[in-house]
């Protein structure tokens, strides 16, 4: 059943996570690695910034040697080659360019269609038209057409993804997140299905410790993604309706030391704290997130 989660977890997850500062977690944001390309998206004041941003969103996955921090700069110097991007077609261009890179050329076939099915569909002609702020007025509206336009489901990874990545540019562009529902799905990434169970949201499959079934994490993910989805939206709803994009972000910059430090649970406590020390967040809040995080290691 998709609600037999931990709930005494998810309940101290989200105290813990309630306690951070608004500006610690506007400043987690802008560590992420695709927020200064974003922001350069928004300042060079593209007509399609939006679009641009989703579609570079949909080809973020199995990913190359260097991971999302690699991409985001191989996005950025596919964009800086190709700029200024205004039209389908040049996004179209940007994007071949980029799967060309080897980063982003596992799968690229795949990515191509992806990408040509989105360029042709309803949504990009909504993107063309209206700008950030407008289409941030009914954000379901734009997650529903954007998901049945790409022929999948509201809450796969890409699709979720690319409504953070809409999330992060509506920031940068106006200063303020989009107002979604508390109610929105989690990215259900590697780290994210290892930080559930890191820190006790589920349990691991029988006859696994907690650190094996983090290393076989893909299988986890295909069998629990629907309890995964369940449990952060407790957690977001403990928080006072912290939104889950905001809670990716920290996630997925904890979840690799967390896994590095599998087999060594003061070592992985010690790693979050530090990553939440470097945003300026007070030492006792970053112990009791760490604790928190890290609970079952």
């Amino acid at each position: 059943m998709h609600d037999q989660f931990n709930r005494y977890r998810a309940v101290r997850i989200g105290q813990a996570l309630s306690l951070i500062p608004e500006d610690v977690w506007e400043k987690i944001d802008l560590g992420e690695p695709e927020w200064p390309v974003l922001k350069r998206f928004v300042e060079d004041r593209a007509n399609l910034s939006a679009a641009l941003g989703m579609a570079v969103a949909l080809c973020d996955y199995q990913l190359g040697t260097g991971g999302a921090q690699k991409y985001w700069l191989d996005v950025n110097a596919a964009y800086q080659n190709r700029k200024p991007i205004d039209s389908a077609g040049k996004i179209g261009l940007m994007i071949d360019e980029l799967l060309e890179r080897p980063v982003a050329a596992r799968l690229a076939s795949m990515k191509r269609k992806r990408i040509e099915r989105f360029l042709n569909s309803p949504v990009m002609s909504a993107l063309a038209a209206m700008s950030i702020a407008e289409l941030a007025e009914k954000p379901m509206e734009l997650w529903s057409s954007f998901s049945m336009s790409m022929r999948q489901k509201p809450d796969d990874k890409t699709i979720v993804f690319a409504m953070k990545i809409f999330d992060l540019m509506h920031k940068a562009s106006t200063g303020n997140y989009v107002r979604f529902p508390v109610a929105i799905p989690i990215p259900t990434d590697l780290r994210i299905g290892r930080v559930t169970l890191a820190c006790g949201l589920i349990d691991a499959p029988p006859g696994k410790r907690i650190d094996e079934a983090m290393e076989s994490i893909d299988e986890v993910l295909s069998k629990e993604k629907g309890r995964i989805l369940a449990a952060w939206t407790c957690v977001s709803e403990t928080a006072a309706g912290l939104s889950l994009f905001r809670i990716d972000s920290l996630v997925w910059q904890v979840g690799e030391p967390i896994f590095r430090h599998r087999r060594d649970p003061a070592a992985a406590k010690a790693a979050v704290s530090r990553i939440l020390g470097d945003y300026c967040c007070r030492a006792d809040i970053c112990c009791l997130v760490s604790e928190a995080l890290c609970a079952l290691l």
